[in-house]
């Protein structure tokens, strides 16, 4: 699906729009991810809607579910799979990390080369 995406908080207070394409799409399953909350909250709601990695401060990471539409959306890979919850079932096929890749560039990789050869729903 190209360009704009847009997305909001459960509460619908804070909306967004983004105009680039996605640098890569993966599902984290460590425990900081699963517990996490903090800031760019929505305003009543306390949705968490990105986060900003501290060695890289000009991406923004999207929390998918805030999205408007995500049936677009397949994870190239799974990280941190070591902490994934028991009950969850891996796609067949999926690129899985115990951890996460030593170089992230892998999962932006994993992405343009899916890209490149089917481009997503939508």
């Amino acid at each position: 699906m190209a360009p704009p995406y847009t997305g909001r908080c459960f509460c619908e207070a804070v909306k967004y729009r983004i105009t680039d394409e996605p640098l890569t799409f993966y599902a984290c399953h460590c425990t900081d991810c699963q517990k996490r909350s903090g800031s760019a909250f929505g305003l009543s709601s306390h949705t968490r809607l990105w986060s900003e990695p501290e060695n890289r401060p000009q991406l923004a990471v999207v929390r998918p579910g805030t999205l408007d539409n995500t049936s677009w959306l397949r994870p190239v890979a799974h990280v941190w799979t070591k902490s994934a919850q028991p009950w969850f079932e891996f796609p067949e096929g999926v690129v899985r990390y115990a951890t996460q890749p030593d170089d992230l560039m892998e999962l932006v990789q994993l992405w343009r080369d899916r890209t490149a050869r089917s481009p997503a729903p939508g």
